[in-house]
């Protein structure tokens, strides 16, 4: 089986790479926006990871060209006779919405900020009738990810677990910028990927996927899982500074995540290992 993956740089990526070439998978992946330019052969899937974080979205120049890049990467795909398409989506396109168990058959909002508009985007390009009789799309809204990167200068050290343990590594303390009453789904990347390789192995149908643990646990609860570890690593006490002026929604949402466990089966959530790689990857870059 031969793979394209985008995003070389990005955190998803790297990881994604590594674990399907102990696979046996021939994989090559790609970075920058000039993505179609690389779509040279005709691959078994395209797995598009590369995404603008957060505040790379709101730079217009950037958002409309990676908009305008991805279209083109689906279009070069298909020329190339290219047959299966795995999109990474963000279970963040369900903002807006006041369901607590969230599925994929739901509506949803005009609600959410420029990264999910973009990410609703490309679904639904890729949902368009004459771009799917022509290409299989399979659209996985994840849930949020954590690991380590196979890069140090990954763009990922804004999101929450990592940003967590590289600044307790650094500063010996660990800094909320909330009070952490929120509610996460935390998701190891080990799950994310070995689901990935689950769906291409099993070459599941068209259509959108919750990719979650169907659980969500509070901040609190889970950095004291991270705070623990580090304690254990390093034989520190590690203190918990939380902002109590910001506050958080309490709501428990529930990502739906049968659809995608009804065909590959429910995978063990294992976050010790995943803090654990996480911790020693920060102590050997930022110690």
């Amino acid at each position: 089986m031969k793979v394209l993956i985008t995003g070389k740089n990005g955190l998803l990526a790297g990881r994604l790479k590594e674990a399907l070439s102990a696979g046996k998978i021939s994989c090559t992946s790609i970075s920058g926006m000039n993505m179609s330019s690389c779509v040279n052969e005709k691959y078994d899937y395209i797995i598009h990871a590369a995404s603008p974080n957060s505040e790379d979205c709101n730079n217009e120049e950037i958002s409309k060209r990676y908009v305008e890049e991805s279209k083109k990467l689906v279009e070069a795909a298909i020329n190339k006779g290219v047959r299966r398409f795995i999109f990474l989506s963000s279970t963040q396109v369900y903002s807006g919405l006041n369901n607590n168990l969230l599925h994929e058959n739901l509506k949803l909002s005009e609600a959410g900020n420029k990264y999910i508009q973009i990410k609703k985007t490309i679904e639904n390009f890729l949902l368009r009738k004459e771009i799917s009789s022509k290409i299989s799309p399979i659209i996985l809204r994840i849930s949020n990810g954590y690991g380590s990167p196979v890069d140090k200068n990954s763009k990922c050290w804004h999101l929450l677990a990592m940003d967590v343990c590289r600044k307790a590594i650094k500063n010996g303390q660990i800094t909320l910028n909330s009070n952490g009453e929120g509610y996460k789904d935390f998701i190891p990347i080990t799950n994310i990927c070995s689901s990935i390789e689950n769906i291409m192995i099993k070459n599941i149908d068209t259509g959108i996927y919750n990719l979650a643990t169907g659980d969500s646990l509070k901040i609190i609860t889970f950095v004291g899982k991270i705070k623990s570890i580090l304690e254990h690593k390093t034989g520190n006490e590690i203190n918990i500074n939380i902002n109590k002026d910001q506050l958080m929604s309490i709501e428990k949402y529930i990502y739906d995540n049968s659809k995608l466990t009804n065909i590959l089966g429910q995978s063990t959530v294992n976050h010790q290992n995943e803090i654990d790689r996480l911790i020693d990857f920060c102590i050997t870059h930022f110690d």
